[in-house]
């Protein structure tokens, strides 16, 4: 349980910091859009454009999350497993059946 914890406390920052990152990126990008277009070098068509393009580019980074978070569960749940398998059983064996 206590792994558990931890490693729920991992991609919780794990998932804090990559949401920031993006975040900051996105703002970043659709300012300099914006900019842009402020100063008459591109039609406003193009935020709406590069907006879409982002948010397409976006997803996978959601799936790439997900995919870690199963496989370090899975890690974690192969050690719980071994553990178990390493303990003896307090009941008896049958007569020949083992």
């Amino acid at each position: 349980e206590e792994n558990q914890v931890e490693v729920l406390h991992s991609l919780a920052k794990l998932n804090f910091g990559q949401q920031c990152i993006i975040i900051a990126g996105f703002t970043g990008i659709l300012a300099i859009t914006s900019c842009h277009v402020l100063a008459g070098s591109l039609p406003v068509g193009h935020v709406v454009a590069v907006h879409g393009i982002l948010a397409q580019l976006m997803q996978p980074l959601g799936i790439l999350g997900g995919i870690y978070r199963v496989t370090t569960q899975g890690f974690v749940d192969l050690g719980k497993l071994a553990v178990f398998l390493d303990k003896n059983s307090v009941v008896p064996l049958p007569a020949g059946g083992g």
